[in-house]
């Protein structure tokens, strides 16, 4: 173990190898007012797997951008039903279910 302590510097930041997919939605009319000011928005929205937790999404914010996190709302939705019709058949089929996420960052 002392080995392999001399290797590694007490003053490394962590790595960080999320298993976390956050597709960022688009901004509202009043964030992009604060982003043309040069201001971070009051809030962002993002979609994610259902599985993805609350303290999840602000851990993972926090570590890897480093955002201060106010706080953090969910809403699970389940994938739309469609249906395509081809010459003799029809077939139907679900949109992957998702959860949206909007997060407040302090000021």
């Amino acid at each position: 173990m002392s080995a392999l302590r001399k290797f590694i510097p007490g003053t490394r930041l962590p790595i960080y190898f999320p298993n976390l997919v956050l597709k960022a939605m688009p901004l509202s009319e009043e964030a992009l007012e604060h982003v043309s000011r040069g201001e971070m928005p009051p809030t962002l929205k993002f979609r994610a797997a259902p599985s993805v937790g609350k303290l999840e999404v602000k851990n993972f914010l926090k570590g890897v951008y480093g955002l201060d996190v106010k706080r953090v709302h969910t809403a699970n939705y389940q994938g739309k039903k469609k249906q395509l019709r081809l010459k003799n058949k029809v077939i139907y089929y679900r949109k992957p279910d998702f959860k949206s996420i909007t997060v407040e960052l302090n000021r």
